[in-house]
């Protein structure tokens, strides 16, 4: 889920429209408390970057999406296979 915690707080909207400047308002407070309010910010980011990626994972399981990707990938590996094999005849031809 990291992977997608880094894919959603990076997203360019969420960066633009919440993360960007949801600091700002903090810069004059004194060091001490400007860390425990950026490490509060830190791991907010992370558990609610968590929560909607868990969310993402039930939903494709509900809808069976990976069911779906397995199909898909197994008809796209034998049609592969089946351009391989012509390839290599026509390869053979020409020799």
């Amino acid at each position: 889920m990291t992977l997608g915690v880094f894919l959603i707080h990076t997203n360019p909207i969420i960066y633009k429209k919440i993360l960007y400047n949801c600091l700002v308002p903090y810069t004059s407070e004194n060091l001490f408390v400007l860390l425990l309010i950026v490490l509060v910010a830190c791991l907010s980011i992370y558990i609610i970057c968590t929560i909607i990626d868990f969310i993402r994972i039930l939903i494709f399981k509900l809808c069976r999406i990976n069911s779906v990707l397995y199909w898909l990938q197994n008809k796209i590996e034998k049609l592969t296979e089946k351009l391989l094999k012509i390839g290599v005849k026509e390869d053979l031809k020409q020799d």
